[in-house]
């Protein structure tokens, strides 16, 4: 087993670029709404398919970019979709989701996405002892 260490990985990374190691994050929504606790049983999501040649992320206009805005069930293949997920384009499916605890919706870093959410009873932060949501670096 190799270690390396954080300069080299630093330099891996940030100095060589994402091209030259061809990271890559391969997921489905599926998965990533699981990883966050999203109830697929008593939850509900919404869905945006967006035009051709446009990811998700990068929509701007609701009548220029996006084709439908729709309902979706836990059988739906958008869900089992494979994108990358890692750094450098926002290729997460648009979509809304609820549950009977939290609203769900996807977020983006430099390009990386992943799930973020918010209880509905903000209560919840002071019952539950945790932190507000805080996004972004």
């Amino acid at each position: 087993m190799t270690c390396l260490s954080p300069l080299y990985l630093y330099f891996i990374v940030f100095i060589m670029g994402k091209e030259d190691i061809n990271m890559t994050i391969i997921t489905t929504l599926r998965k990533e709404l699981k990883g966050v606790g999203f109830d697929f049983e008593n939850g509900r999501i919404i869905y945006q398919e967006v035009v051709r040649d446009l990811k998700p992320g990068e929509a701007s206009d609701i009548k220029d970019d996006i084709i439908t805005t729709k309902y979706i069930d836990v059988n739906d293949r958008i869900l089992d979709r494979k994108f990358d997920a890692d750094f450098g384009s926002p290729n997460m499916p648009r979509f809304v989701a609820e549950d009977n605890e939290k609203i769900y919706f996807p977020l983006t870093y430099d390009g990386s996405t992943y799930i973020g959410w918010v209880y509905k009873d903000i209560h919840q932060y002071i019952a539950k002892n945790e932190l507000t949501p805080y996004w972004g670096n």
